[in-house]
């Protein structure tokens, strides 16, 4: 009995990783830019209308904001970052797996809840490089290189800081494309090192979650930020 306890644990724990480290984000196949969910080479559907902001960045932090059509941006002019507010919406955890309801949703179909939480992710896909993207721009959850992500090697450590609302922020984890489990977490200061261990795509994740007050709907706020960058 006491087996079965600790595998139930081990099952469930496993399940809510899989599903929170779940990523959006934007890459070029072919002439378009395409939109992204899923973890490493398992991606999902999703509905469209989650994809709440596109901007496409030139060398001199000058942005615009662009489209998308069923989750591909086209005729985008030699971008050198693009950067994604993807609003994953409410999720909750049940003794029947995981569902995109809210809290109250879930009570109103009798479902048991183990958690409720809210769900937002912000990207940013490096094309080109200028120190000036070692600089934060706005985004309420997001990672800074401390060095050009796009000269790295494989078997190089990347630096990176994490903020949180413009500020520092300790204990976020971070993951790679290679894996569910957090490689590192950051300092007080909010950095921490990654080591690159593939070449081609390069995916790099922080994840934090706080408690979130006056929301019927969800007890926790996930935040989820990436960066993404290919290696030749």
């Amino acid at each position: 009995m006491k087996k079965l306890f600790i595998f139930f644990i081990m099952a469930f724990l496993s399940s809510v990783v899989v599903v929170s480290a779940h990523d959006a984000w934007i890459q070029k196949k072919g002439a378009d830019f395409h939109i992204i969910y899923g973890h490493g080479n398992k991606l999902e559907s999703y509905d469209f209308s989650k994809i709440k902001e596109i901007r496409s960045y030139d060398l001199s932090g000058n942005y615009k904001k662009v489209t998308q059509e069923n989750g591909i941006i086209r005729e985008i002019k030699d971008p050198a970052m693009l950067t994604m507010f993807f609003d994953n919406g409410y999720w909750v955890q049940t003794t029947d797996g995981w569902k995109n309801f809210t809290k109250r949703e879930a009570l109103q179909n009798n479902l048991q809840i183990v958690v409720s939480e809210r769900s937002l992710k912000f990207h940013k896909n490096y094309l080109k490089w200028t120190d000036n993207f070692m600089k934060p721009i706005g985004m309420k959850f997001e990672i800074l290189p401390l060095k050009n992500p796009l000269t790295m090697k494989q078997g190089d450590i990347l630096p990176i800081k994490v903020l949180l609302d413009g500020k520092p922020v300790e204990n976020a984890a971070i993951n790679t494309a290679e894996s569910h489990e957090a490689v590192t977490k950051t300092d007080k200061n909010g950095f921490t090192e990654v080591k690159i261990k593939e070449k081609g795509f390069c995916l790099i994740s922080a994840f934090i979650e706080q408690p979130l007050e006056n929301d019927p709907d969800a007890e926790k706020l996930f935040l989820s930020a990436n960066i993404t960058f290919d290696l030749k």
